[in-house]
């Protein structure tokens, strides 16, 4: 036991010495860029990072002692599960995303309406930034920092559609990427902007709709697969509490630990497979 909790505190250790000597990228100053810039991604907390740490370290624990009951396996689950990090932060982006598209279809109708009143896209985003500004409690974060940056964008010179292809670009969502290019195309062509974004963004509006009506549904079924992927463990561990006897061979015998090994690597498959057929890609 203390060899794993002395495994576990030299890897936050280790990463902390990593995290706090991480590069810092920084924005230069708007008047030294020569093409447009990205937008800086938020970047996780160091309490977040070493919360994640100890709960994946104590998950390892519970694997490796319930799966083998063995003190070096719990050590190195504590530290093979340090890689779950990665699909927290994909989640995690994925979540941002979302929250970002959302507050995307929102600035739109923002949009529109700043369109009617004659004014261009460079003047109607600027427009409503100064009107986010103004709300203390506002309701798109996100959207009002890409906006800011926005805004730093034209003010050296750079067109509407430079900017918003970087922006596509770097949030990589197809809803975003279709709108940028249904803009590029009509102020290219010279057709009617207002009302080609008026179109494009109830269109992108009801597939969105449609995409939250599908993870309605499906809610139920990945509850349902959360609870499946607790039970093995549940079972293994009431196993162990109740009746040791009849579980022993599987953890002190070669190929009792072989079947464990096996189990759990079907347990890993099975919960790959779930967790991707319940995943709704934007």
């Amino acid at each position: 036991m203390l060899i794993s909790i002395g495994i576990i505190t030299s890897g936050i250790c280790v990463y902390c010495v990593f995290w706090i000597l991480r590069p810092r990228s920084g924005h230069s100053k708007v008047k030294k860029r020569t093409k447009p810039f990205k937008i800086s991604k938020d970047r996780v907390s160091l309490f977040e990072s070493i919360l994640l740490s100890i709960v994946l370290g104590v998950c390892g624990l519970a694997v490796g002692w319930i799966f083998y009951k063995s003190f070096l396996m719990m050590g190195v689950f504590s530290v093979v599960l340090q890689l779950g990090r990665k699909s927290y932060y994909k989640n995690k982006r994925l979540r941002k995303n979302e929250q970002n598209l959302d507050e995307f279809m929102e600035i739109n109708r923002m949009l529109i309406a700043e369109l009617y009143s004659g004014k261009s896209l460079e003047q109607a985003y600027q427009a409503i930034l100064v009107n986010l500004n103004k709300d203390s409690n506002c309701q798109y974060p996100l959207m009002r920092k890409t906006l800011t940056v926005w805004c730093e964008q034209f003010d050296i010179g750079w067109s509407v559609e430079e900017v918003l292809r970087a922006f596509a670009k770097e949030s990589g969502n197809q809803v975003i990427d279709q709108f940028v290019v249904m803009i590029s195309a009509t102020k290219k062509h010279g057709g009617n902007l207002l009302e080609v974004i008026d179109l494009t963004n109830r269109v992108l509006r009801d597939k969105r709709q449609m995409q939250r009506d599908i993870e309605v549904i499906i809610s139920e079924k990945r509850l349902e697969q959360k609870l499946l992927s607790l039970m093995p463990f549940g079972m293994l561990l009431l196993m162990q509490l109740t009746a040791y006897e009849f579980i022993a061979p599987l953890y002190e015998s070669v190929s009792g630990r072989l079947m464990m090994t096996a189990t759990l690597l079907l347990f890993i498959g099975c919960y790959i497979w779930s967790d991707r057929m319940t995943r709704i890609e934007a």
